[in-house]
């Protein structure tokens, strides 16, 4: 037994269509907050976490349209998940980038969290043989938390 609800294709196209303007982004954000919440936190170290992890997937990637910081907490935990179980690092990069650029203009370059996206960065870099590309990064990333 699962505890996700699923509604019909149809019937969340019809929904979405109803919300027109500030009320659809309102319910996106809203949307991100609680995916974010339930998404698996743990994916890269527990594999236990990526059955999960594979059915929020997509939804969860389709909802990150925004610049708000959940926003990028939600690409920090679906980056782990390509970078770890599915070992997709092309794919994986651009979540974390696309996460540390919004930290770093909603929380500022000195923050610890975009301390932790550059480290995140970092790592998918190395893992591609970017080593020059992630020394940096990780440079970066100990100055701000040191």
């Amino acid at each position: 037994m699962t505890e996700t609800i699923r509604l019909h294709r149809l019937v969340r196209a019809v929904a979405a269509r109803r919300l027109q303007g500030e009320a659809a982004e309102a319910a996106r954000r809203a949307l991100v907050d609680v995916m974010a919440a339930v998404y698996p936190g743990e994916v890269y170290n527990d594999p236990s976490g990526w059955p999960r992890a594979r059915r929020l997937d997509a939804l969860a990637l389709s909802l990150v349209g925004g610049a708000e910081t959940s926003a990028s907490y939600l690409l920090d935990r679906l980056g782990p998940y390509r970078q770890a179980a599915l070992a997709a690092y092309a794919q994986a990069r651009p979540l974390f980038e696309r996460a540390l650029a919004i930290r770093a203009t909603a929380l500022g370059p000195e923050h610890p969290d975009t301390a932790e996206g550059l480290n995140d960065l970092a790592v998918v870099l190395a893992a591609q043989g970017d080593f020059a590309g992630a020394r940096p990064l990780y440079e970066r990333a100990l100055a701000r938390r040191g």
